[in-house]
């Protein structure tokens, strides 16, 4: 899952919206999180494995990148367009994350396949959205 992992960081990385790509380990849960904004976290899973022999198996892989923005502004309809299409700019990271990972597949795992884009409530000035990727691979570190 490591080489999973590095390559959707790669990606990610080399969208230049994004200021920061790392590991999610909770940096979302401090009052001041330790990140630079915007920000993607991901945390990879394996929700489903199919052994293919005793020690190779087939792997559904579900990868979340948690988009993380310092979010500011006024989205009202009221709010003059300009600033409101500024407030809204995060869906332009969105998209562009989406652009880069929909499909995106090596030869160590399938294309990956968007699942759901969810917003999550925060009761401080942070916006946080997250992505659900999945793909499948073979694993076969067991017989290795």
């Amino acid at each position: 899952m490591k080489t999973l992992f590095k390559e959707i960081t790669a990606k990610l990385e080399a969208i230049t919206a994004i200021k920061w790509v790392d590991e999610d380990k909770g940096q979302m849960n401090f009052e001041r999180p330790p990140i630079l904004f915007p920000g993607a976290l991901v945390a990879i899973s394996l929700p489903t494995t199919q052994n293919m022999s005793v020690l190779k198996q087939h792997v559904q892989a579900q990868v979340t990148v948690k988009l993380c923005f310092d979010y500011g502004g006024n989205t009202n309809t009221l709010t003059p367009t300009a600033n409101r299409d500024a407030s809204l700019a995060f869906y332009d990271v969105v998209q562009e994350v989406y652009k880069a990972l929909q499909g995106f597949s090596t030869i160590d795992f399938n294309a990956l396949e968007r699942r759901n884009f969810v917003q999550i409530p925060r009761p401080d000035t942070y916006k946080t959205v997250s992505m659900v990727f999945i793909t499948e691979c073979l694993d076969f570190t067991a017989a290795e």
